[in-house]
């Protein structure tokens, strides 16, 4: 390693390996058509809403409901 250039090549190879190994990688999937007040709870709380429909569980469901509604109006609000 005699010139600048060789060092830094070689700084940044080292760190490069070090992320790779210590860093995870993870793959997040969204939907470009969501709001951008969609969280992960959010959706989860409608998929929840929407078991409970076609489970046919009514009070869960309206309970869902409510919150769900809440919750998107709270967001809405929060992001204007």
């Amino acid at each position: 390693m005699g010139t600048c250039e060789e060092m830094v090549n070689f700084f940044y190879s080292i760190i490069l390996q070090l992320l790779d190994f210590y860093i995870l990688i993870t793959r997040k999937s969204t939907n470009n058509l969501d709001k951008p007040w969609v969280t992960t709870e959010f959706r989860h709380l409608v998929k929840q809403r929407h078991r409970a429909f076609w489970g046919s569980q009514t009070e869960h469901y309206r309970k869902l409901r409510n919150k769900v509604q809440r919750m998107a109006s709270t967001f809405r609000k929060f992001l204007k």
